[in-house]
């Protein structure tokens, strides 16, 4: 009996990590760019311009593109532009007027749960340009939910 519940508790602590790594230990609708954390204070979504946007309400925001809203559960490869309905593009505007483009990131992913016109956009460590020098880059982790 001892070994039963020692097994179950294990399981239970590895499911709970694992779900925390799902996140990267981000709080819901939250986001980090290069360390500095963001909250949104509203996360909308646009069917007609296949948008999901977290914004803080101090002029930060970060904006997901895709080709296609997502309807069910899946993987979208980060890109700059969304080219297929399996690509999503990012844009992180800090304070207004510092502006974060995604590129192709070589393999790197947003996952996204759909259901019912709810989202769920999870990702850790997107590499992002600067839109104005195209130099200076960030790595921006990310967990928005929109109910």
């Amino acid at each position: 009996m001892k070994r039963v519940l020692l097994c179950l508790g294990m399981g239970a602590v590895l499911m709970a990590s694992s779900c925390k790594k799902d996140v990267g230990g981000l709080a819901e609708n939250s986001w980090i760019v290069s360390g500095k954390l963001f909250t949104a204070t509203n996360v909308t979504a646009s069917s007609a311009a296949n948008y999901i946007s977290g914004a803080d309400g101090n002029r930060s925001s970060l904006d997901f593109s895709f080709k296609t809203l997502p309807t069910g559960n899946g993987n979208y490869t980060v890109n700059d532009v969304a080219y297929t309905d399996n690509d999503v593009a990012i844009r992180a505007v800090l304070g207004g007027n510092l502006v974060y483009n995604s590129i192709e990131n070589n393999g790197a992913y947003v996952i996204a749960r759909a259901a019912n016109g709810s989202y769920t956009l999870i990702m850790n460590d997107i590499k992002m340009v600067n839109a104005t020098t195209n130099t200076d880059t960030v790595t921006v982790s990310a967990y928005l939910i929109r109910k």
